[in-house]
């Protein structure tokens, strides 16, 4: 019974921590977006995870760390 309740806790922490990756991603992608549709091809964001560093990158973004955080920059179309 104890495992059953362990295995379901840790499930319900991945479950939340991952809950928590895709919003983060999703409220980066959002500043992006925002940014560039005022014309703005950088912004600092202050925490990334290395796999969001590399997704950035895969992207075409250039990624960079910078005093405040990471600066994501990119070209303007």
């Amino acid at each position: 019974m104890d495992s059953l309740i362990t295995y379901t806790a840790e499930t319900a922490r991945n479950d939340m921590r991952k809950a928590q990756i895709r919003a983060h991603a999703d409220t980066v992608q959002q500043s992006i977006i925002r940014a560039a549709v005022a014309n703005i091809s950088e912004i600092t964001v202050p925490n990334l995870t290395d796999d969001e560093i590399d997704a950035l990158r895969d992207a075409g973004y250039t990624v960079e760390a910078g005093i405040r955080g990471w600066n994501i920059c990119w070209a303007q179309k």
